[in-house]
């Protein structure tokens, strides 16, 4: 079977964005991105066309979140994560952040602290918060 995209060019997609800041509900490189923005940029590399769906509050809604990733992602088990594959992370209690898993750690648009694209270790702090691991339709 022949992928659309390999793995590593999905990495590479999500490095490109790095120091982009932080926008709620904004999608342009180098301008302003969320965690869900960085996943659908991601996603157009496979030709997942993200439509309205992806409109939401800045009020986390989890049952949302978690229905639009089983939309257009493929869920699979946390002991099967591969580079390029997103990861759903819980904060607090419910789980409203996205990243890229690179292998050894994660790219995402961290609103807390640095407020914008970054990649860090995926530390304890973060493994124990991950809800689901996805995987993009057309990747191995």
């Amino acid at each position: 079977m022949e992928f659309l995209v390999e793995r590593s060019k999905i990495i590479e997609e999500a490095r490109s964005w790095i120091g982009t800041r932080y926008h709620h509900q904004q999608s342009v490189k180098g301008v302003g991105c969320d965690c869900v923005g960085l996943v659908r940029a991601c996603g157009n590399l496979v030709g997942i066309k993200y439509v309205e769906d992806w409109n939401y509050a800045r009020t986390p809604d989890p049952p949302t979140m978690l229905r639009l990733l089983d939309k257009y992602l493929v869920k699979k088990s946390v002991t099967t994560m591969k580079p390029g594959d997103v990861i759903c992370f819980r904060v607090q209690e419910d789980p409203c952040h996205l990243a890229i898993f690179t292998g050894t750690g994660i790219i995402h648009a961290y609103a807390k602290t640095v407020k914008k694209v970054i990649e860090q270790e995926l530390t304890p702090y973060w493994l124990e918060r991950i809800v689901r691991v996805y995987k993009f339709p057309g990747i191995d």
